[in-house]
């Protein structure tokens, strides 16, 4: 038998603690000494990191309330507006909105769009404006939803995100919705879409 052979059967007849034990002493040693004694040394950030986020934090929220108060000015009913900077998310703010029907959806849509791009927001992508009963508007850390009511409510975009943070807006009362006040495929009039008194 060659030695290679011998020394393999006894590193594989070594019990598995023990070579738990064995690998962990010389890693210890290359450890920091905070790491070693059990105590954690908070990593430090660059003050001037924290300031480039602070200000990008700044600008995407300046960015979405731009685009809630557009969707507000346009009647827009119930818009919900949630951070989701801390969910790991593809976009730092998600506004959602409605429109009583399929026309003034689109409307809705339509002058979000106008006003961000007034205010030299340029949009990543943009789809189903046409149509109104659903569109979105991508600005990168922004993402805009605009349904039709009912159909906002069978998708209840708001529901995925409802540990997500909501970010406070003014919103006139005859503009707020009642969840559940009206299904999907439901004919009644724009007054019966649940606005709150």
């Amino acid at each position: 038998m060659s030695n290679e052979t011998s020394a393999s059967k006894k590193s594989s007849s070594t019990p598995p603690k023990a070579l738990a034990k064995a690998s962990s002493k010389p890693a210890a040693k290359s450890l920091p000494q905070a790491a070693r004694s059990g105590t954690s040394a908070s990593p430090s950030i660059d003050p001037a990191v924290a300031a480039q986020r602070a200000q990008a934090d700044a600008r995407s929220l300046e960015k979405a309330m731009c685009a809630a108060q557009a969707a507000i000015d346009k009647k827009g009913l119930g818009p919900v507006l949630l951070d989701l900077r801390e969910q790991k998310s593809y976009t730092d703010y998600l506004l959602v909105v409605s429109g009583p029907g399929p026309r003034a959806a689109k409307a809705i849509a339509e002058s979000v769009f106008e006003t961000m791009a007034e205010q030299g927001y340029r949009s990543v992508g943009a789809e189903g404006v046409r149509e109104g009963r659903w569109a979105l508007l991508d600005y990168g850390d922004v993402v805009v939803h605009v349904f039709d009511h009912p159909l906002r409510e069978f998708y209840d975009l708001e529901g995925m995100w409802f540990d997500a943070p909501r970010v406070e807006l003014e919103v006139p009362p005859d503009q707020r919705i009642v969840p559940g006040a009206m299904a999907y495929g439901d004919t009644a009039s724009e007054s019966a879409y649940g606005a709150a008194d």
